[in-house]
């Protein structure tokens, strides 16, 4: 997998990749993620749901030591407990992995990964604009007390979900959005929600 992707996992999901654990040995960065780039949608959707099911629904953390390719599907070497829900994630991605191109052929260049990722979004951070799902725009919006700018591409459930994490202003970018996706929004967030029609 492509150094600039990994690296998006590591620093997005930093428990999850955390470099200690008592089980398994923790390999070098470089050895951590052995697969093709076409897993790197399912592997970021699966990092989500399993860091929001720790934060949100007091699961165990899962700790990553290694995501390989193991006859043709991927072979995730975790430690740690786990609730039924997350090793239910686990095995559907381990399912899903045999039916999807590992291959670089089928996954697009990085910019328009960043574009049409459903859970990507963009958010304001020293005047720059990155991308990163809901979970790490809560951990940025607490840190540093926002705004926080939230594309379009990010849903209406997932943004809700972070009217509620933090207190942050949060600007919402309204176009292509729906008059009655706007209204829960809104309601949602009250005062520190700004949406923006531009």
């Amino acid at each position: 997998m492509k150094e600039v992707l990994t690296g998006y996992l590591f620093t997005t999901w930093p428990r999850i990749f955390a470099a200690s654990g008592s089980d398994l040995a923790i390999l070098p960065l470089e050895q951590r993620i052995t697969c093709g780039d076409g897993w790197f949608p399912i592997i970021a959707a699966l990092c989500e749901a399993l860091q929001w099911e720790t934060d949100h629904e007091a699961a165990p953390q899962i700790v990553v030591a290694q995501i390989k390719t193991k006859l043709g599907s991927m072979h995730l070497a975790a430690f740690g407990p786990r609730s039924e829900r997350q090793a239910g994630m686990i095995q559907l991605v381990h399912m899903l992995s045999a039916r999807i191109a590992e291959g670089p052929a089928s996954l697009p260049d990085e910019a328009e990964i960043a574009e049409k990722l459903p859970w990507c979004a963009c958010v304001s951070a020293g005047g720059g604009l990155l991308r990163h799902g809901a979970d790490t725009i809560v951990r940025i919006a607490r840190a540093g007390g926002g705004p926080v700018v939230v594309g379009e591409s990010l849903g209406t459930d997932a943004i809700v979900r972070i009217i509620k994490s933090t207190r942050a202003p949060i600007v919402v970018k309204a176009r292509n959005r729906p008059g009655d996706a706007l209204v829960r929004i809104a309601r949602a967030g009250g005062s520190r929600i700004t949406i923006d029609f531009s």
